[in-house]
């Protein structure tokens, strides 16, 4: 999950605020198809792979995704 955030981070679409949290810095309108279709393949290949590998069912990858962005 980690290299998620840092390739968000690094495409400028995140910003880390240390102590606070990660923050979305663009909106999917200012994000061209093609990094839109980069970024699902990176997440589909990445942490969401990692939590199913992990034994996360897709209830529990919503509940990790919603808790790590701050939404529980």
């Amino acid at each position: 999950m980690l290299k998620a955030y840092r390739d968000l981070e690094q495409k400028g679409l995140t910003i880390g605020r240390p102590g606070q949290g990660t923050f979305i810095a663009a909106s999917p309108e200012t994000v061209g198809l093609e990094q839109l279709t980069s970024l699902r393949r990176s997440l589909a290949s990445g942490w969401l792979k990692q939590a199913a590998d992990a034994g996360l069912d897709e209830q529990g990858t919503i509940a990790l995704s919603w808790r790590r962005c701050g939404f529980s």
